[in-house]
C-alpha cells in the first residue's frame, strides 16, 4: 500500500480502492480474465522448466560434464560422434590436477576416454562407441538409465550396453565380447569383456543405441596409454547445478597459464544436438507465452471497453471538477494494475500448490514417443521467483495497454456529451 501512495495522493488511492469493491462484476470479469491466462502460461513455464532441467542434468552431469577439457586439431568435438582420430593425447600430473582443484574446489574432475570398436559375440559383429568412464562418473551415468536387466560394471573388464546392441548381437548378461579396435599409437588393441547389464533405451537413453559404458582402467590398458597421459576430462560442479561463468574463467586462466595446447568446450560445443533440443524448448515457451499474452491482450481490451464505455460519465465528472485527462488515465491504470498484481499472484500459488501434488520423484512419463520427445522419463515441474517477474512484466504491459487503447476515444469526447451519458 505505501508503495501505491507513493506514485498517488491517498485519496485517489481511496477513490480506486473504493471503486473496486463498488463494481463487484467488473472487477470478477476482469481477474478470471487474467487469472486464466496466467495459469496456463504459468503452467507451459512449468513444463519448460521441468523439461531443460531435465536436459541439462542428464547432459551436464552424466553424457558430457558442464565443461571438456581435450586436446584436438578440431574447435568442436561432438561427444556422441567424435573418433578417437578426432583427439590428441596429453600429459597430466596428480600436481595438475590438484593446482585446478585449488582453483574451485567446488569442481570435480573426471578422467574419460572415448573411442569407437568392432564387437562381437559368436558369429555376430557390430559396432560400437565405448565411453570408458572413472567409478564416480560411472554412477552419474547410471542416474539415467534403466537397466533391462543386470548392473552397472563393478569390475574393470565389465560392459553395459544398450537394447540395440543386445539385439544386434543376440547375447545376454554374463556374455562375453570381443572388442577390436585401433588404439592411440595407430595400431590394433583387442580385448574381452563381460555384459553386467543391458539399459533399456528410454528418454534420453534413447540416443545410446550404439554406445557401451565400462570402467576407465579398462579402456586406459586398451588404448595402450602411459601414465599421466589422457584424452579427455570433464568437469561438473559438487554442490551447484551450473559452474558458473566465474568459475570457467577460472578455469581458462589456469589452462592458459599451464597447458595452453589444451581446449576447454562447453555443453552446446560437445553436443550440439542436445543444446539446439533445449533452445527449441526455451523458444517454444517464450512463443506460447507471447501467444497468451496477446490472447488476454484481446480479452482485456473486449472487458475493458465495455467497462469504461459504461463509466463515461464518471470520467467526465472526473474532468469536470479539475482532474486532467492524465490523472484519470493514470487512476484507471492503477486500478487495473492492481487488479492484475492480484490475479498473477493468485495464479501463481495456485500453480505452486498443484505442483506440491506431484510426487517427488517426478511427473512420470509412460510413452517412450513423449520420453523421445521431452527426453526424460520424468519431469520435475517447477516455478521460479523470475517467472513470477516475468509473467507479471508481461501482464502489466498487456493491461496498461488495454486500458490505454479503452480510454483512447473517450478522451476525444467533449466533457458535457460524457456527463449526458445515461
Amino acid at each position: 500500500m505505501r508503495l501505491f501512495r507513493s506514485f498517488m495522493p491517498s485519496g485517489q488511492l481511496r477513490y480506486i480502492i473504493r471503486n473496486l469493491g463498488r463494481k463487484k462484476k467488473q472487477t470478477f470479469f476482469t481477474i478470471a480474465c487474467i487469472t486464466i491466462s496466467s495459469v496456463c502460461v504459468f503452467s507451459n513455464i512449468c513444463l519448460n522448466n521441468g523439461i531443460r532441467r531435465s536436459l541439462k542434468k542428464n547432459v551436464n552431469e552424466a553424457i558430457s560434464g558442464q565443461l571438456t577439457i581435450y586436446n584436438s586439431t578440431q574447435d568442436n568435438l561432438n561427444i556422441l560422434e567424435a573418433q578417437l582420430r578426432d583427439q590428441e593425447k596429453f600429459l597430466w600430473t596428480n600436481e595438475d590436477k590438484l593446482k585446478l582443484q585449488a582453483v574451485n574446489p567446488d569442481l570435480i574432475i573426471s578422467e574419460r576416454i572415448r573411442f569407437g570398436s568392432l564387437v562381437s559375440f559368436e558369429e555376430e559383429t557390430s559396432y560400437i562407441q565405448i565411453h570408458a568412464l572413472n567409478e564416480k562418473h560411472l554412477k552419474r551415468i547410471y542416474q539415467i538409465l534403466t537397466l533391462k536387466e543386470g548392473k552397472m560394471p563393478q569390475q574393470k573388464d565389465q560392459i553395459v550396453i544398450s537394447e540395440t546392441m543386445w539385439r544386434d548381437l543376440h547375447c545376454q548378461t554374463g556374455d562375453t565380447l570381443l572388442l577390436v579396435a585401433d588404439n592411440i599409437h595407430g595400431y590394433m588393441s583387442d580385448g574381452i569383456v563381460t555384459i553386467s547389464g543391458i539399459f533399456e533405451e528410454k528418454g534420453i537413453a534413447l540416443y545410446f543405441g550404439y554406445t557401451g559404458f565400462l570402467p576407465y582402467d579398462y579402456g586406459k590398458e586398451f588404448m595402450q596409454m602411459y601414465e599421466n597421459t589422457y584424452l579427455e576430462f570433464i568437469i561438473n560442479p559438487v554442490y551447484k547445478e551450473e559452474i558458473t561463468p566465474k568459475e570457467i574463467k577460472e578455469v581458462e586462466a589456469f589452462l592458459n597459464q599451464n597447458h595452453p595446447e589444451l581446449k576447454i568446450a562447453y555443453w552446446q560445443d560437445t553436443i550440439p544436438l542436445f543444446y539446439t533440443i533445449a533452445n527449441v524448448w526455451k523458444e517454444t515457451g517464450d512463443m506460447n507465452t507471447v501467444i497468451f499474452c496477446i490472447f488476454s491482450l484481446t480479452i482485456l481490451i473486449s472487458v475493458a471497453t465495455l467497462i469504461i464505455q459504461s463509466r463515461k460519465k464518471e470520467m467526465g465528472t472526473l474532468v469536470a471538477i479539475g482532474f486532467s485527462w492524465r490523472k484519470v488515465r493514470g487512476m484507471l491504470c492503477m486500478e487495473y494494475m492492481i487488479l492484475s498484481t492480484t490475479s498473477i499472484l493468485f495464479s501463481f500459488f495456485l500453480v505452486q500448490t498443484l505442483l506440491q501434488f506431484i510426487p517427488d520423484t517426478g511427473l512420470v512419463i509412460q510413452s517412450k514417443e513423449m520420453q523421445s520427445a521431452f527426453m526424460t522419463e520424468s519431469l520435475e515441474l517447477f516455478l521460479t521467483p523470475v517467472n513470477l517477474l516475468y509473467i507479471w512484466f508481461a501482464f502489466s504491459l498487456v493491461t496498461l495497454l488495454a486500458v490505454w487503447i479503452s480510454l483512447h476515444k473517450i478522451q476525444k469526447e467533449k466533457v458535457a456529451l460524457l456527463l449526458k451519458t445515461q
